[in-house]
């Protein structure tokens, strides 16, 4: 539980953190001001049941609206509620930042400008959403609400189309 108007950090034992700005809105966009539950999760791209754990899968759509795949280099997911729990967000004007622990075997892949994907529940699928930097062995990027974010080395969709004939 963490409180309004108070910067605050939290942070998982694995190193994935959320630094928080302190101040929140409802789901009408009002300002909230009180005590806020904090529910922060981080996905492990090295986790082996990752894929059911995460919504949708790893497909999306660029800043220019093109369909991308994706590589995760890790998810986190942040959830803010009010007392009676009630959804909050963090206000828009004033971002958040998450740091997503580098998994060692992803180390000599990781580019240093990676691109934050936040996934669209209504759409079913990741929307580019701004960058995050590799600093040390985290990625560190600031967002403008909450939701799955992931970071993601996205990879161009190629169709293919064939036809199998079993004589």
């Amino acid at each position: 539980v963490v409180e309004s108007e108070t910067s605050e950090t939290v942070e998982l034992s694995n190193g994935a953190a959320v630094d928080l700005p302190g101040t929140y809105i409802d789901e009408d966009g009002n300002a909230y001001s009180g005590s806020v539950e904090v529910s922060l999760h981080y996905l492990d791209p090295a986790d082996e049941n990752m894929d059911s754990m995460m919504p949708g899968m790893l497909y999306g759509e660029d800043q220019s609206g093109n369909e991308q795949y994706l590589e995760t280099f890790g998810m986190i997911s942040v959830e803010l509620r009010d007392m009676d729990g009630n959804e909050l967000n963090i206000d828009p004007a004033t971002p958040a930042e998450l740091r997503f622990p580098l998994d060692s075997n992803l180390s000599a892949a990781a580019p240093q400008t990676i691109p934050l994907w936040s996934f669209d529940d209504e759409l079913g699928y990741w929307m580019q959403d701004g960058t995050a930097e590799l600093q040390g062995n985290e990625y560190v990027g600031q967002v403008h609400h909450f939701s799955f974010w992931n970071c993601d080395a996205p990879f161009d969709v190629t169709d293919f189309c064939t036809t199998i004939l079993d004589h």
